[in-house]
């Protein structure tokens, strides 16, 4: 309990430094979910709350779910907000995808609204809830904020997941903190006792461009013979953001000479598999 409490308090530390159909009793013509647009949301979500008996919460998740999913975020909201009116009880699902759609629009403190809410409702926020808060955090640039969540939700007995993790480590480097964001991973790659998870590929490629627009070049060497040493190989993504970051800061040749190495250890480890 005493080291799980020292290794939070590192992280604590950082913080401080929106005509009705005739009545029906089905859809008609469905569309698939994945290529409707917004007329046939909003379509089929008036031919839903037309129908008797209602359709189960799950169908009109579906429907808010997949607005969101293409970005919709305003037409998800406004069908959410039909849906109350028509005095049909939303579940945690659909609060959830509420959140997402006001913290994605960068308006994360309805987000928070929508949170005391569940509360009200009798329902507790899930590890879904408090990512999509903490993603709207970052890209409101509050990313203090978001530490703080991110240590308070720990204590509330949650897991962190590596999806929350990249985005701390994003919300870092694209606010100029890279080297906060590097102090955290090597915390994790040593293994904090409250993470189950090791950074992934996604970490690592984050870090590396964040480090490069900063011109920390030592320590991308560095973090690159880290991520070697834990086993995880660069990709094309990595490759390319390399050659980027270096042309960005005129560092072709040591750029080069990286890649170079990469290439060789990427080959040298595929080999013993």
């Amino acid at each position: 309990m005493a080291s799980r409490t020292a290794q939070r308090g590192k992280l604590s530390s950082i913080v401080r430094n929106h005509p009705k159909p005739e009545h029906i009793t089905q859809i008609q013509t469905p569309i698939p979910l994945e290529k409707i647009n917004t007329n046939d949301s909003l379509i089929s979500l008036y031919q839903m709350l037309q129908m008797q008996p209602s359709p189960p919460i799950s169908s009109f998740n579906k429907l808010l779910g997949a607005a969101a999913k293409t970005k919709n975020y305003q037409d998800a909201i406004f069908m959410y907000h039909r849906m109350v009116e028509a005095e049909l009880l939303p579940d945690i699902i659909t609060q959830n995808i509420l959140v997402n759609c006001y913290c994605s629009w960068k308006m994360t403190a309805l987000g928070f609204a929508v949170m005391g809410g569940i509360f009200k409702r009798g329902y507790s926020p899930n590890i879904n809830t408090f990512t999509s808060l903490i993603k709207g955090l970052c890209m409101e640039d509050k990313i203090d904020s978001a530490i703080v969540l991110f240590l308070k939700i720990i204590e509330m007995g949650f897991l962190p997941s590596v999806m929350i993790w990249n985005i701390l480590i994003n919300g870092l480097c694209k606010s100029g903190k890279a080297e906060v964001a590097l102090q955290l991973q090597k915390e994790a790659e040593n293994g904090m006792s409250y993470l189950r998870f090791k950074p992934d590929i996604i970490s690592y490629n984050t870090l590396i461009h964040g480090l490069c627009k900063e011109g920390l070049l030592e320590n991308v060497k560095q973090l690159l013979l880290d991520m070697k040493g834990n086993g995880i190989l660069p990709n094309l993504v990595l490759y390319g953001g390399l050659i980027h970051d270096f042309l960005q800061i005129h560092k072709v040749i040591k750029g080069v000479s990286l890649i170079q190495s990469l290439r060789f250890a990427t080959k040298e480890a595929s080999s013993r598999v």
